[in-house]
């Protein structure tokens, strides 16, 4: 396994778990607060998406679950 190929695993597991607790987030409602404002539950629906869509491209650019990554057989 080559460096890249490890960093871009690391990579897509921590964007996993960023958007897994982004799910988590938006079932249990914490409130969240930034300075005086209260963040709604909207951005966490847009995290899941960005931080989903990035863990499952550097999974696949890893080549995980996919055997067209591997060279042909000679």
């Amino acid at each position: 396994m080559t460096p890249q190929t490890r960093g871009l695993k690391v990579a897509s597991a921590i964007f996993g778990i960023v958007s897994l607790l982004h799910i988590v987030r938006l079932f249990t409602g914490p409130e969240v607060y930034i300075g005086s404002h209260r963040l709604g539950l909207y951005p966490s629906l847009v995290a899941i998406i960005v931080t989903g869509c990035l863990s499952f491209w550097l999974c696949k650019m890893a080549g995980l679950g996919s055997r067209a990554a591997e060279p042909p057989a000679s």
